[in-house]
């Protein structure tokens, strides 16, 4: 018999970008156990990209995808557990990360206004007698207190604002008694 020019009638699924023809018969899959998920929900809660942003789509449908060819109800009851679980840990995780970005910017913020004080914000700067040096000007002794060696003002920027941070953690404005009031 002879198709009229008719087209195939075709069945709009959410999610994707246009219609597809409906397919008779089962979705396969390979059967995933809850030993096999914990590894992919382990490697997912560590993907950068959940740190910086939401998470990735993909990620989330491929998470959905091996609930649905999971074992059997008691693989799947395990795979929603494991997933709760490694979500909580990173959440914890990224409470942390995010608390200490905080602290570090405040630190930054008092750091530079010490630096600008001490320096001028020259990590090369000696005073006139030449007992400190540096951006915040360390003496020898406080800046092997710190784990610094050699010259502080021969030392990478970097590496003074380290020192600096590490020094104002343990003994907090004490060591700069102007700039740091």
């Amino acid at each position: 018999m002879l198709a009229l020019g008719l087209a195939q009638p075709s069945i709009a699924l959410p999610g994707l970008a246009k219609n597809t023809a409906a397919k008779a018969g089962k979705v396969h899959c390979k059967h995933v156990t809850a030993e096999a998920f914990r590894e992919f929900s382990e490697r997912t809660w560590r993907l950068p990209a959940w740190e910086r942003s939401r998470p990735p789509e993909r990620v989330i449908r491929a998470q959905r995808g091996k609930l649905k060819c999971a074992a059997g109800p008691g693989h799947r009851k395990a795979m929603r557990k494991r997933w709760a679980k490694d979500h909580r840990a990173f959440a914890r995780h990224r409470g942390v990360k995010l608390e200490e970005r905080r602290r570090v910017e405040a630190l930054r913020a008092t750091l530079e206004a010490i630096a600008a004080c001490e320096s001028g914000g020259d990590p090369t700067a000696v005073s006139a007698n030449g007992s400190y040096r540096g951006k915040y000007q360390f003496d020898y002794s406080t800046w092997a207190s710190v784990g610094g060696s050699g010259d502080p003002a021969a030392a990478p920027e970097s590496e003074q604002d380290y020192r600096a941070a590490l020094l104002y953690e343990s003994r907090g404005a004490q060591p700069w008694p102007v700039c740091g009031a």
